[in-house]
């Protein structure tokens, strides 16, 4: 069987969210410029999503179908200061919109930069998230940006802070590819 790996639909107005696409939903949510875009191409091994080195490139919910068994949603990212509060406020109102009792979405991939833990916003999105009772497991990006021995301090630190477990994170890198193969386990274990 053919993979078939597309995007669509790009949501940008609250009311134009569709009900249900009749399949099991992963949202992945994160700050701007913790790499969200880099993982989902990297994951599905083709540029689907757009990347920027600017923050706040994602600007609606994209929903991927992914070979018609699940779709993954990537959120707009949250934090980026240089974006209007007005913008900022309706990207909150889409989000907000898309996950109240949504019942598709099975979990949440929170996407975070290991060379940042904790940000506050990280602190409160995952409060968010589990107020609402989904489930969330960790994605932690830009892994081959620090050692060996800085990625474990981090992951010791992350552990303060949410409740990192053997099987609900990944170490991640868009760029040598490594923790495709668990980002797909950890995938598959939640959907």
């Amino acid at each position: 069987m053919k993979e078939e790996r597309k995007l669509i639909a790009s949501i940008y107005l609250p009311e134009d969210i569709p009900s249900d696409f009749g399949l099991p939903e992963l949202a992945i949510a994160g700050r701007s410029n913790v790499g969200k875009s880099s993982f989902i191409n990297a994951i599905l091994g083709q540029k689907i999503a757009k990347v920027s080195s600017t923050p706040g490139k994602t600007r609606s919910l994209n929903f991927y179908c992914i070979d018609d068994k699940f779709i993954l949603v990537d959120l707009p990212g949250y934090g980026y200061a240089e974006v209007s509060l007005a913008e900022r406020k309706r990207w909150a109102k889409l989000v907000e919109a898309y996950v109240r009792g949504r019942k598709a979405i099975q979990a949440f991939l929170q996407i975070i930069d290991i060379r940042h833990i904790p940000m506050e916003s990280d602190l409160k999105l995952f409060s968010w998230i589990k107020s609402l009772g989904y489930d969330v497991a960790f994605i932690f990006t830009k892994v081959d940006k620090i050692g060996r021995s800085s990625i474990k301090a981090q992951i010791e630190k992350a552990k303060l802070f949410f409740p990192i477990t053997k099987g609900n994170y990944v170490l991640f890198s868009a760029v040598t590819g490594e923790g495709k193969r668990e980002a797909w386990n950890l995938i598959n274990s939640l959907i």
